[in-house]
């Protein structure tokens, strides 16, 4: 499937960095990987409601599975 966003590239957001750090510590660690990685797709770089839908439920269960701080 073609999604209309193209080549465009986003990496995690400066919220979700912090929410890593503040969690785990300021490290380049797997879970921030893991967001990186997700916030790259093509459904997260989509507007359509099924790819938010899903890239928001998967990046929850990407913060959940942190520590709490």
């Amino acid at each position: 499937m073609d999604h209309p966003t193209g080549p465009l590239v986003r990496s995690a957001s400066v919220e979700l960095r912090r929410t890593v750090d503040a969690a785990v510590g300021p490290r380049y660690d797997t879970a921030f990987l893991r967001l990186d990685l997700l916030l790259t797709t093509p459904e997260a770089r989509c507007d359509c409601p099924d790819c938010l839908i899903e890239t928001d439920r998967r990046r929850i269960a990407i913060l959940a599975s942190l520590p709490r701080p």
